[in-house]
């Protein structure tokens, strides 16, 4: 059993590619042209996709989940997350989850 306390940190690193912020986005069922259309993206502040804010809560939510569970049976109940900016596709992204 792991020994959860305060402080504690763990990472990962991502990269996804337009095709895989769109799909997921729609998977989610997340219409919104700014995770599938270049061009109405290429119009908005972001100037291209973006990721939805979905995609980045799972995969903060599998990584949180993939640590825990390599020290023994866990389930997550709450979670909290807040964004401090927009992903855009092709950049490497370094998650770092902490208590």
């Amino acid at each position: 059993m792991i020994d959860v306390k305060s402080g504690l940190r763990f990472s990962s690193e991502v990269t996804l590619n337009p095709t895989l912020v769109s799909e997921f986005a729609k998977a989610a069922g997340d219409y919104n042209p700014m995770h599938h259309d270049p061009q109405f993206a290429a119009k908005t502040r972001f100037k291209r996709l973006i990721a939805s804010g979905t995609h980045m809560t799972s995969l903060l939510l599998g990584l949180s989940a993939s640590y825990f569970s390599k020290h023994g049976s866990m389930i997550g109940l709450e979670f909290w997350q807040q964004f401090k900016r927009q992903y855009m596709p092709m950049k490497q992204l370094n998650w770092n989850g902490s208590l």
